[in-house]
Protein backbone atom coordinates (compact mmCIF):
# COMPACT_ATOMS: atom_id res chain seq x y z
CA UNK A 1 0.00 0.00 0.00
CA UNK A 2 1.83 3.03 -1.23
CA UNK A 3 1.39 6.40 1.20
CA UNK A 4 -1.10 8.10 -0.79
CA UNK A 5 -3.54 5.59 -0.54
CA UNK A 6 -6.29 6.41 1.87
CA UNK A 7 -6.70 4.16 5.15
CA UNK A 8 -10.09 4.38 6.69
CA UNK A 9 -10.20 3.42 10.19
CA UNK A 10 -13.57 2.62 11.99
CA UNK A 11 -15.08 4.70 15.32
CA UNK A 12 -14.58 1.76 17.32
CA UNK A 13 -10.83 1.38 15.98
CA UNK A 14 -10.36 4.51 16.61
CA UNK A 15 -11.84 4.54 19.93
CA UNK A 16 -9.82 1.80 21.15
CA UNK A 17 -6.45 3.75 19.98
CA UNK A 18 -7.66 6.82 21.71
CA UNK A 19 -8.03 4.75 24.85
CA UNK A 20 -4.51 3.07 24.32
CA UNK A 21 -3.20 6.62 23.88
CA UNK A 22 -5.11 7.56 27.18
CA UNK A 23 -3.70 5.00 28.80
CA UNK A 24 -0.05 4.86 28.22
CA UNK A 25 0.74 8.43 27.40
CA UNK A 26 2.23 10.88 29.92
CA UNK A 27 1.14 14.45 28.66
CA UNK A 28 4.15 16.35 31.12
CA UNK A 29 7.94 14.65 31.38
CA UNK A 30 11.07 16.17 32.58
CA UNK A 31 13.61 16.32 30.22
CA UNK A 32 17.47 18.16 29.86
CA UNK A 33 18.47 19.74 27.07
CA UNK A 34 21.77 21.07 27.02
CA UNK A 35 22.62 20.45 30.63
CA UNK A 36 18.92 22.67 31.67
CA UNK A 37 15.89 20.47 32.83
CA UNK A 38 13.03 21.42 31.18
CA UNK A 39 9.43 21.00 31.25
CA UNK A 40 7.93 19.14 28.07
CA UNK A 41 4.29 18.95 27.17
CA UNK A 42 2.88 16.08 24.93
CA UNK A 43 0.33 17.28 22.52
CA UNK A 44 -3.04 15.55 24.69
CA UNK A 45 -4.47 13.51 21.79
CA UNK A 46 -7.47 12.35 23.99
CA UNK A 47 -7.83 16.03 24.88
CA UNK A 48 -8.21 17.22 21.48
CA UNK A 49 -10.89 14.46 20.29
CA UNK A 50 -12.74 15.12 23.10
CA UNK A 51 -12.08 19.12 23.27
CA UNK A 52 -15.51 19.24 21.11
CA UNK A 53 -18.79 19.69 22.92
CA UNK A 54 -20.77 18.54 19.52
CA UNK A 55 -18.83 14.75 20.81
CA UNK A 56 -20.77 15.00 23.79
CA UNK A 57 -24.20 14.78 23.23
CA UNK A 58 -25.77 13.27 26.28
CA UNK A 59 -24.67 16.75 27.66
CA UNK A 60 -26.97 18.71 26.28
CA UNK A 61 -29.83 16.44 27.55
CA UNK A 62 -27.65 17.16 31.27
CA UNK A 63 -28.09 20.92 30.68
CA UNK A 64 -32.02 21.11 29.86
CA UNK A 65 -32.68 18.86 33.21
CA UNK A 66 -30.16 20.97 35.06
CA UNK A 67 -32.08 24.34 33.88
CA UNK A 68 -35.40 22.64 34.85
CA UNK A 69 -34.25 21.42 37.86
CA UNK A 70 -31.98 25.11 38.76
CA UNK A 71 -34.97 27.18 38.29
CA UNK A 72 -37.22 25.08 41.03
CA UNK A 73 -34.15 25.61 43.61
CA UNK A 74 -33.89 29.17 43.24
CA UNK A 75 -37.84 29.57 43.66
CA UNK A 76 -37.22 27.57 47.04
CA UNK A 77 -34.42 30.23 47.86
CA UNK A 78 -36.30 33.44 47.22
CA UNK A 79 -40.36 32.49 47.06
CA UNK A 80 -39.76 34.22 44.03
CA UNK A 81 -41.09 32.79 40.26
CA UNK A 82 -37.48 32.01 38.22
CA UNK A 83 -37.25 30.96 34.69
CA UNK A 84 -34.00 29.27 33.46
CA UNK A 85 -32.76 28.32 29.84
CA UNK A 86 -29.65 26.84 28.98
CA UNK A 87 -27.85 28.23 26.25
CA UNK A 88 -25.42 25.03 25.58
CA UNK A 89 -21.44 23.99 26.27
CA UNK A 90 -19.17 25.13 23.98
CA UNK A 91 -15.22 24.88 24.17
CA UNK A 92 -12.95 26.76 24.45
CA UNK A 93 -8.98 27.92 25.53
CA UNK A 94 -9.24 28.70 29.27
CA UNK A 95 -7.11 32.23 28.38
CA UNK A 96 -9.96 32.80 26.04
CA UNK A 97 -12.77 31.77 28.70
CA UNK A 98 -11.56 34.02 31.44
CA UNK A 99 -10.58 36.79 28.89
CA UNK A 100 -15.01 37.49 28.71
CA UNK A 101 -15.40 37.14 32.64
CA UNK A 102 -16.52 40.64 33.45
CA UNK A 103 -14.54 42.47 36.18
CA UNK A 104 -15.51 42.47 38.88
CA UNK A 105 -17.59 39.29 39.19
CA UNK A 106 -19.11 36.57 41.77
CA UNK A 107 -17.23 33.48 41.00
CA UNK A 108 -16.90 30.34 43.31
CA UNK A 109 -14.10 28.33 42.64
CA UNK A 110 -15.50 24.60 43.56
CA UNK A 111 -13.96 21.38 44.00
CA UNK A 112 -15.54 18.68 41.75
CA UNK A 113 -16.81 15.61 44.22
CA UNK A 114 -16.58 12.69 42.02
CA UNK A 115 -14.85 13.94 39.28
CA UNK A 116 -11.14 14.69 39.48
CA UNK A 117 -10.18 18.88 39.13
CA UNK A 118 -12.21 21.90 40.28
CA UNK A 119 -14.71 23.99 38.65
CA UNK A 120 -15.65 28.10 38.48
CA UNK A 121 -18.91 28.84 39.11
CA UNK A 122 -19.95 32.36 38.27
CA UNK A 123 -23.37 33.81 38.84
CA UNK A 124 -24.14 37.59 37.70
CA UNK A 125 -23.70 40.32 40.19
CA UNK A 126 -27.04 41.73 40.08
CA UNK A 127 -28.62 38.64 40.10
CA UNK A 128 -26.82 37.17 43.47
CA UNK A 129 -26.91 40.53 45.46
CA UNK A 130 -30.47 40.94 44.62
CA UNK A 131 -30.96 37.00 45.62
CA UNK A 132 -29.18 37.94 48.84
CA UNK A 133 -31.91 40.79 49.56
CA UNK A 134 -34.45 38.13 49.22
CA UNK A 135 -32.79 35.25 51.53
CA UNK A 136 -32.42 37.84 53.93
CA UNK A 137 -36.50 38.76 53.82
CA UNK A 138 -36.06 41.98 51.89
CA UNK A 139 -38.75 42.89 48.98
CA UNK A 140 -35.85 44.84 46.76
CA UNK A 141 -37.88 47.34 44.15
CA UNK A 142 -35.14 47.78 42.16
CA UNK A 143 -32.13 45.78 40.58
CA UNK A 144 -29.01 47.47 42.21
CA UNK A 145 -25.65 48.84 40.91
CA UNK A 146 -23.59 45.78 41.22
CA UNK A 147 -20.70 47.08 39.51
CA UNK A 148 -20.42 50.15 41.64
CA UNK A 149 -20.92 47.98 45.20
CA UNK A 150 -18.36 45.22 43.98
CA UNK A 151 -15.80 47.94 43.25
CA UNK A 152 -16.31 50.04 46.13
CA UNK A 153 -16.36 46.94 49.17
CA UNK A 154 -16.36 43.62 47.34
CA UNK A 155 -18.23 40.89 48.93
CA UNK A 156 -19.11 41.11 52.36
CA UNK A 157 -17.96 38.35 54.86
CA UNK A 158 -21.84 37.41 55.37
CA UNK A 159 -22.52 37.74 51.29
CA UNK A 160 -19.43 35.58 50.70
CA UNK A 161 -21.25 32.84 53.01
CA UNK A 162 -23.90 32.96 51.55
CA UNK A 163 -22.78 32.96 47.92
CA UNK A 164 -21.83 29.60 49.55
CA UNK A 165 -25.13 28.19 50.29
CA UNK A 166 -26.53 29.59 46.91
CA UNK A 167 -23.50 27.89 45.12
CA UNK A 168 -23.88 24.65 47.55
CA UNK A 169 -27.70 24.22 46.76
CA UNK A 170 -26.95 24.28 43.17
CA UNK A 171 -24.51 22.00 43.32
CA UNK A 172 -26.79 19.71 45.19
CA UNK A 173 -29.51 19.86 42.42
CA UNK A 174 -26.58 19.49 39.59
CA UNK A 175 -25.16 16.58 40.95
CA UNK A 176 -29.43 15.09 40.72
CA UNK A 177 -29.48 16.02 37.06
CA UNK A 178 -25.95 14.07 36.33
CA UNK A 179 -27.32 10.99 38.82
CA UNK A 180 -27.81 8.88 35.51
CA UNK A 181 -24.38 9.52 34.49
CA UNK A 182 -22.06 9.87 37.76
CA UNK A 183 -22.23 10.59 41.24
CA UNK A 184 -20.97 13.93 41.30
CA UNK A 185 -21.06 17.73 43.06
CA UNK A 186 -19.43 20.42 43.93
CA UNK A 187 -17.82 21.58 46.76
CA UNK A 188 -17.10 25.28 47.49
CA UNK A 189 -13.52 26.06 48.17
CA UNK A 190 -13.37 30.29 47.66
CA UNK A 191 -14.90 33.40 46.18
CA UNK A 192 -12.87 35.22 43.54
CA UNK A 193 -14.65 38.78 41.94
CA UNK A 194 -11.12 39.57 39.85
CA UNK A 195 -10.79 37.24 36.94
CA UNK A 196 -7.01 37.49 37.38
CA UNK A 197 -7.36 35.79 40.47
CA UNK A 198 -8.45 32.54 38.29
CA UNK A 199 -5.51 30.72 38.08
CA UNK A 200 -6.72 27.49 38.26
CA UNK A 201 -5.54 26.09 34.87
CA UNK A 202 -3.09 26.50 32.53
CA UNK A 203 -4.15 29.43 29.67
CA UNK A 204 -3.99 27.10 27.03
CA UNK A 205 -6.30 23.97 28.42
CA UNK A 206 -9.36 23.20 27.17
CA UNK A 207 -11.95 24.06 29.23
CA UNK A 208 -16.21 23.26 28.64
CA UNK A 209 -18.32 26.79 29.59
CA UNK A 210 -21.95 26.00 30.26
CA UNK A 211 -24.13 28.90 30.52
CA UNK A 212 -27.49 29.44 31.55
CA UNK A 213 -29.84 32.65 31.17
CA UNK A 214 -32.09 33.49 34.36
CA UNK A 215 -34.62 35.82 34.74
CA UNK A 216 -35.36 36.34 38.13
CA UNK A 217 -37.31 39.10 39.87
CA UNK A 218 -37.42 41.03 37.01
CA UNK A 219 -33.29 40.63 36.47
CA UNK A 220 -32.06 39.33 34.17
CA UNK A 221 -28.42 37.42 34.22
CA UNK A 222 -26.67 33.87 33.82
CA UNK A 223 -24.80 31.50 35.78
CA UNK A 224 -21.97 29.68 34.16
CA UNK A 225 -20.10 27.16 35.02
CA UNK A 226 -16.65 26.22 33.79
CA UNK A 227 -15.26 22.48 33.77
CA UNK A 228 -11.91 21.43 32.40
CA UNK A 229 -12.43 18.75 29.78
CA UNK A 230 -9.86 16.75 31.47
CA UNK A 231 -12.05 16.41 34.81
CA UNK A 232 -14.81 14.60 32.44
CA UNK A 233 -12.21 11.74 31.28
CA UNK A 234 -14.11 9.35 33.60
CA UNK A 235 -17.30 9.83 31.73
CA UNK A 236 -16.64 10.47 28.24
CA UNK A 237 -18.19 7.05 27.06
CA UNK A 238 -21.86 8.08 29.11
CA UNK A 239 -21.16 11.79 27.92
CA UNK A 240 -20.73 10.74 24.23
CA UNK A 241 -23.62 8.59 24.26
CA UNK A 242 -26.42 9.47 22.04
CA UNK A 243 -28.94 7.93 24.67
CA UNK A 244 -29.55 8.95 28.53
CA UNK A 245 -30.51 6.52 30.92
CA UNK A 246 -33.03 8.01 32.76
CA UNK A 247 -32.77 5.46 35.42
CA UNK A 248 -35.60 4.61 38.40
CA UNK A 249 -36.69 7.77 40.01
CA UNK A 250 -35.97 7.13 43.72
CA UNK A 251 -39.57 6.81 44.89
CA UNK A 252 -37.84 7.48 48.53
CA UNK A 253 -37.03 10.97 47.69
CA UNK A 254 -40.55 11.94 47.56
CA UNK A 255 -43.01 8.99 48.67
CA UNK A 256 -41.64 8.73 52.74
CA UNK A 257 -42.28 12.59 53.06
CA UNK A 258 -46.25 12.79 51.68
CA UNK A 259 -46.32 9.20 53.40
CA UNK A 260 -44.87 11.17 56.46
CA UNK A 261 -47.26 14.27 56.18
CA UNK A 262 -50.48 12.01 55.22
CA UNK A 263 -49.89 10.34 58.76
CA UNK A 264 -50.19 13.50 60.55
CA UNK A 265 -53.77 13.97 58.95
CA UNK A 266 -56.48 14.28 61.41
CA UNK A 267 -59.85 12.73 59.77
CA UNK A 268 -63.47 12.90 61.18
CA UNK A 269 -64.86 9.93 62.30
CA UNK A 270 -68.25 8.73 63.32
CA UNK A 271 -69.54 5.75 64.77
CA UNK A 272 -72.97 5.20 63.80
CA UNK A 273 -74.90 3.26 66.35
CA UNK A 274 -78.39 3.42 64.66
CA UNK A 275 -81.51 6.11 62.99
CA UNK A 276 -84.27 7.37 64.16
CA UNK A 277 -86.86 9.29 62.67
CA UNK A 278 -89.03 11.65 64.59
CA UNK A 279 -91.68 14.70 64.00
CA UNK A 280 -90.42 18.04 65.46
CA UNK A 281 -92.78 18.24 68.03
CA UNK A 282 -91.26 14.34 69.30
CA UNK A 283 -88.37 15.78 69.28
CA UNK A 284 -89.37 19.18 70.72
CA UNK A 285 -91.09 16.79 73.94
CA UNK A 286 -87.75 14.72 74.63
CA UNK A 287 -87.15 14.84 77.69
CA UNK A 288 -83.59 13.45 79.86
CA UNK A 289 -83.80 9.22 80.40
CA UNK A 290 -86.45 8.34 77.50
CA UNK A 291 -85.36 6.31 75.31
CA UNK A 292 -85.58 6.78 71.28
CA UNK A 293 -85.90 3.69 69.65
CA UNK A 294 -83.27 2.76 66.78
CA UNK A 295 -83.19 1.06 63.95
CA UNK A 296 -81.01 -1.52 64.34
CA UNK A 297 -80.71 -4.20 67.03
CA UNK A 298 -77.88 -4.36 69.61
CA UNK A 299 -76.04 -7.18 67.47
CA UNK A 300 -76.12 -5.31 64.09
CA UNK A 301 -72.71 -4.15 63.38
CA UNK A 302 -71.63 -0.23 64.11
CA UNK A 303 -70.62 1.43 60.64
CA UNK A 304 -67.74 3.78 60.73
CA UNK A 305 -68.01 6.71 58.49
CA UNK A 306 -64.43 8.69 57.52
CA UNK A 307 -64.94 12.12 56.16
CA UNK A 308 -68.71 11.50 55.60
CA UNK A 309 -68.03 8.08 54.02
CA UNK A 310 -68.68 4.87 55.50
CA UNK A 311 -64.97 2.82 55.81
CA UNK A 312 -65.61 0.26 58.56
CA UNK A 313 -67.55 -1.65 60.35
CA UNK A 314 -67.32 -2.89 64.00
CA UNK A 315 -68.28 -3.90 67.53
CA UNK A 316 -68.74 -2.08 70.56
CA UNK A 317 -65.60 -2.94 72.95
CA UNK A 318 -63.82 -1.89 76.03
CA UNK A 319 -59.90 -0.51 75.66
CA UNK A 320 -57.84 0.55 78.92
CA UNK A 321 -61.46 1.27 80.56
CA UNK A 322 -62.67 3.58 77.07
CA UNK A 323 -65.34 2.63 75.07
CA UNK A 324 -64.25 1.37 71.99
CA UNK A 325 -64.85 -0.01 68.22
CA UNK A 326 -63.24 -3.76 67.17
CA UNK A 327 -62.67 -2.98 63.41
CA UNK A 328 -64.87 -6.73 61.94
CA UNK A 329 -64.60 -5.38 58.05
CA UNK A 330 -64.97 -2.77 55.76
CA UNK A 331 -66.67 -1.74 53.15
CA UNK A 332 -65.89 -1.76 49.16
CA UNK A 333 -65.94 1.51 46.95
CA UNK A 334 -69.48 2.75 46.55
CA UNK A 335 -71.15 -0.34 48.44
CA UNK A 336 -73.34 1.09 51.09
CA UNK A 337 -74.22 -0.10 54.73
CA UNK A 338 -76.84 -1.58 53.79
CA UNK A 339 -76.19 -4.27 51.42
CA UNK A 340 -73.25 -4.94 54.22
CA UNK A 341 -75.66 -5.86 56.86
CA UNK A 342 -77.49 -8.16 54.57
CA UNK A 343 -74.59 -10.14 54.06
CA UNK A 344 -73.99 -9.93 58.05
CA UNK A 345 -77.56 -11.68 58.75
Amino acid sequence: MSTTDDINVSPEEMAALMDTIQDTASTRSREHQDGQPMDVVGYDLVASRAASADGFPTLNLLNARFAEQLGTALEKLSSQSVTVKTRGTETQKFVECSSHLPNPMCAQVCELTGLDGATVVTISPALLLMLFDYLLGGAPTEAPDADALLKARGLTVVERRLFGHVVDTIGAEWGKSWSTVAEVGLKSVRVETNPHHLALFESEEQVMLTTYDVDFAGIEGTISFIIPVTALRPVQKQLASTVLDAGGEDESAWREPIAASLLKVKLACVAELGTAELSLRELSSLQEGQIVRLDRDPDTPITLYIEGAPKLQGKPAVQHGNLSLEVIGTFRSGEEPAAQEKKAS
